[in-house]
């Protein structure tokens, strides 16, 4: 399957939602000419407009600059196991999620000192 280039998908993706190039100009608060140039490809759009791009199509910034494929379910990678998003295979040794939480130090026993 051959992967959409970014100026193909914000093309797209504009066109699904039913916006003019001068409609998604006014909400993401640029030029029409700029959404031309990002649908062309002779610009590419700030990291801020790609998050407001995002936003006003239900897509992560990531599905923008990615793609959209799915990560494939593990495969006996054991915990900490992560898989890697281009080819599915699976890398040991990943941090375990809830080891990253901040945790608040415990207060004093007998209150403040």
């Amino acid at each position: 399957m051959n992967e959409m280039t970014l100026e193909e998908k914000l093309a797209s993706l504009r066109k699904e939602k039913g916006l003019t190039q001068l409609e998604l100009a006014e909400a993401v608060r640029v030029s029409r000419q700029a959404v031309s140039r990002w649908e062309v490809g002779t610009a590419i759009p700030t990291t801020e407009n790609l998050v407001a791009l995002s936003q006003i199509y239900s897509v992560t910034v990531d599905d923008l600059l990615n793609g959209r494929e799915e990560l494939p379910a593990p495969r006996g990678g054991g915990k900490g196991a992560l898989a890697c998003r281009r080819s599915g295979r699976l890398k040991p040794g990943g941090a375990d999620p809830g080891s990253l939480r901040r945790r608040a130090a415990p207060e004093p026993a007998g209150g403040h000192p």
